[in-house]
């Protein structure tokens, strides 16, 4: 049986030294196009490996053809949301980001035709996901075995919700 967490620090027992000062909501929030400067950590079992130049432009090419791709035909589709393009952008933007982290070119290559088509697979970072859809609509924190993780709700471009679990910052395997 899994039994959710509060997300509120009340009845939690804090003690003086727990208390952190409140987040401050005027504070910019980070650059939209641009990952964060450390985003991800290679999955368990992955050597980070820098791939060759050649490589790295082909994958490159690769990603940024069906993210344009995606954008012509997000134009040709009026239902879609305005801010649509600009999280393709940060998606792209984030995709060459982990070819630069030295994940495995044929990986994000899957990770690329899957999220396109509105697909998460284990071990994609949250960041990435929240890129694609957007902040989610609900998160909801739990607890199995001492393991902590997390289930997202996001509402798809198609304007479904899609519910996605997330242990350590990545896409979790079904649980």
């Amino acid at each position: 049986m899994v039994a959710p967490q509060s997300l509120s620090p009340r009845g939690q027992g804090t003690t003086p030294s727990s208390i952190s000062p409140p987040h401050n909501p005027i504070s910019p929030p980070r650059n939209p196009i641009h990952p964060p400067a450390n985003p991800i950590n290679p999955l368990p079992g992955l050597n980070p490996r820098s791939p060759s130049a050649a490589e790295r432009s082909e994958t490159t090419a690769n990603i940024n053809h069906k993210f344009e791709q995606a954008e012509n035909k997000e134009r040709n589709d009026p239902s879609r949301s305005p801010d649509r393009r600009d999280r393709l952008e940060r998606s792209r933007t984030f995709f060459i980001t982990l070819i630069d982290a030295g994940y495995p070119l044929s990986l994000l290559d899957t990770w690329c035709d899957d999220l396109l088509g509105d697909e998460v697979d284990a071990g994609m970072p949250i960041d990435l996901v929240d890129s694609y859809w957007g902040e989610p609509i609900s998160t909801q924190q739990y607890v199995e075995y001492y393991t902590p993780y997390q289930v997202c709700t996001y509402q798809t471009p198609d304007g479904n919700y899609r519910q996605v679990t997330f242990q350590n910052g990545v896409v979790a395997q079904g649980l």
